[in-house]
């Protein structure tokens, strides 16, 4: 083995050494969703945002949550897409959006969506937000505003 593959190798345990460690495993306080926040997505008839869905070193969307729209909700839809979300009482909501991914890393808020493989495709997107409250615009326009870019690019998709 040359002397960069040892210290790539050397590097690589040490970072997977670092992730295994008991203190990495448990959510990061600076991730949690604030209860004012999931009060202000529930009031929207959003589900999502009790708990992540995504570990804490998961690669794409560490600490993650999911946020989606119930078709009962009303808002945006796109007629022929169809999915299943859980709400957070557990119960199966038919939803007419793709949902979209929420974290935080390094001090930023970040939201995604991602439907098409590969990727991006129409109405795919991710935008970093300073604030929760950039953030929770964002997501009610994706969800509710018509004239959102995001939805249109995506409603001309389905």
């Amino acid at each position: 083995m040359g002397a960069n593959s040892t210290r790539n190798r050397k590097r690589m345990l040490l970072e997977s050494l670092k992730a295994s460690r008991p203190e990495n495993m448990v959510h990061p306080e600076e991730r949690l969703l604030p209860a004012e926040f999931r009060e202000k997505l529930r009031k929207n008839g959003l589900v999502g945002g009790a708990l992540p869905l995504f570990v804490s070193n998961h690669a794409s969307y560490p600490s993650g949550y999911v946020i989606s729209l119930p078709e009962a909700s009303g808002g945006n839809t796109l007629c022929e897409y169809e999915a299943y979300t859980r709400d957070d009482e557990g119960h199966d909501q038919l939803t007419r959006m793709p949902s979209l991914k929420l974290w935080g890393e390094a001090g930023n808020w970040n939201i995604c969506v991602s439907e098409w493989v590969p990727g991006p495709g129409p109405g795919d997107f991710t935008k970093r937000h300073m604030s929760l409250d950039e953030v929770l615009q964002s997501i009610l326009g994706y969800f509710f505003d018509p004239n959102n870019e995001y939805f249109n690019q995506a409603e001309l998709a389905y």
